[in-house]
């Protein structure tokens, strides 16, 4: 992976956003599956996407 630490501490933080994309393409580019994968016996873990953010908000408001 790409180490770009000394430019986000020299520019501030700012460029943050732009090295984080830029390390996330660089391992997409990079990426291989070796083998057959058998891409329709992938699924979901959860059938329906339940976020829990909304009862945790309302069990810490009570």
């Amino acid at each position: 992976m790409i180490c770009e630490s000394p430019n986000i501490v020299v520019s501030l933080g700012i460029t943050t956003p732009w090295i984080i994309t830029k390390n996330l393409k660089y391992t997409a580019d990079n990426l291989s599956i070796d083998g057959d994968v058998d891409l329709d016996a992938i699924e979901p873990e959860e059938e329906v996407y339940t976020n829990a953010a909304g009862q945790e908000l309302v069990a810490a408001m009570s």
